[in-house]
């Protein structure tokens, strides 16, 4: 057990990393500690060690592979979420920083990718109407009927809303967090009806989709009532091979001693005294405190998006090295050889495009940075990361829509860095 583990999020990435590579890993996990304090963070963490297809001799995940790419997303579909936790006050926290998000290119790319987060998770809940405040077991509803119907009508109103006006794209997205918020009114948030626990029993009984792992978070497992505990301590006990299930709680006292017992615990701490309330309310005017705390869980995804960049630090770090003396370096040139060599091009410009976008709000903040966004600090001015996020974006993008070759791209992208670099001298 891990229960005597400190309760920073450093200290956990650490224990992670000794329990994937011993192999022996727990099949199941506690996450204790408030929004906010990176539950959320390390859990898809491990969900990617866990599921990642082609592994590093360390454990580490590759990085490239489809569970790596999706896993973040909640879009992986070996990845299962299930949760009763209300979502209003993430919602209300996005709505009140949207004003300032859609002024830069990093805000906007944060708080699109958080709101399609929000929708996966609702749509996770009304597929088989498991969280639906409706008797035991019985058929979908009309309502259940109509939100499933909305839910791609929303995703393809979020794919389309890159590359709007400020003004327009505000609208977009307003518009689709008061639909989740419609939605999500329909959910049971204060305890998990007994059908939505037998649902998640029946879901792991059926074979992964994509692998022969699968990883089940849920969220709230305090929700759970004394007659849905006793039904899931089997499962729990005994899960289906290849199976890990992350269970979170906003403290050890709000779980029974059977969950608690039956599982390696890991409590968290929140990052500094108020840190989350200060910076919702300077940085992004968050005005109450139930939007500081939706905001808190935005943090939390903030990070967890930032491990495709650790995925390929190495190869960031080369880079930064090499375009701070971009006079058109032919190491450059080598670099954008081996990335295409090695068919890792794609997954290194959206690395890099969620480096971008981390240090910013690094640099606005002072939080969530690390060896990794403190380099691409250190090497360029915030103006200048700016002014380069929209064309490293674009030049990603490009690699799957135009067919567009790994070395054309890196170069391009190299002579946009260079080009910017000298006009913000």
């Amino acid at each position: 057990m891990a229960e005597g583990h400190a309760g920073s999020l450093d200290k956990h990435r650490e224990w992670v990393a000794r329990v994937f590579a011993s192999g022996r890993v727990p099949h199941g996990v506690l996450l204790a500690g408030a929004p906010g304090s990176g539950k959320l963070t390390l859990a898809l963490e491990m969900a990617r060690r866990f599921l990642c297809h082609a592994p590093e001799p360390d454990a580490r995940p590759c990085g490239t592979c489809i569970a790596c790419r999706e896993t973040g997303t909640l879009r992986y579909p070996d990845v299962l979420v299930f949760s009763s936790r209300d979502i209003t006050p993430e919602a209300r926290a996005l709505l009140a920083i949207i004003p300032r998000a859609v002024g830069s290119s990093a805000g906007q790319l944060l708080v699109i990718g958080a709101v399609r987060r929000l929708l996966y998770r609702v749509a996770n809940r009304i597929n088989g109407g498991f969280f639906r405040a409706r008797d035991g077991g019985g058929e979908s509803s009309k309502s259940d009927e109509e939100d499933q119907g909305r839910v791609p009508w929303l995703e393809r109103s979020l794919a389309d809303a890159p590359g709007k006006d400020p003004g327009a794209l505000a609208d977009v997205l307003r518009g689709v967090i008061e639909e989740i918020v419609e939605i999500d009114s329909g959910v049971q948030h204060s305890m998990l009806p007994m059908a939505g626990i037998q649902e998640i029993i029946r879901m792991l009984s059926r074979r992964p989709l994509l692998g022969d792992r699968r990883v089940v978070l849920i969220e709230g497992i305090h929700t759970f009532r004394v007659e849905g505990v006793n039904a899931f301590l089997k499962t729990l006990e005994e899960p289906p091979a290849g199976t890990m299930i992350i269970m979170t709680c906003p403290g050890l006292d709000t779980v029974l001693p059977t969950i608690r017992s039956r599982a390696a615990i890991l409590p968290f701490r929140r990052p500094g005294a108020g840190l989350m309330q200060a910076i919702a309310r300077d940085v992004y005017g968050c005005s109450d405190a139930g939007e500081a705390d939706g905001f808190a869980d935005l943090w939390s995804y903030l990070e967890a998006q930032g491990d495709t960049a650790r995925a390929v630090q190495a190869d960031l770090l080369r880079f930064l090295e090499l375009v701070r003396t971009a006079d058109r370096n032919p190491a450059l040139f080598e670099f954008a050889k081996d990335l295409e060599k090695r068919d890792e091009a794609q997954v290194f410009l959206q690395a890099l495009a969620d480096l971008v976008t981390a240090a910013l709000l690094a640099a606005e903040t002072g939080y969530g940075r690390d060896t990794v966004h403190a380099m691409a600090l250190s090497h360029f001015q915030p103006v200048f990361l700016r002014r380069i996020h929209r064309e490293v974006c674009r030049l990603a993008e490009g690699l799957t829509r135009n067919n567009l070759s790994a070395a054309q791209g890196i170069v391009s992208l190299v002579l946009a860095f260079w080009l910017e670099e000298q006009d913000a001298r």
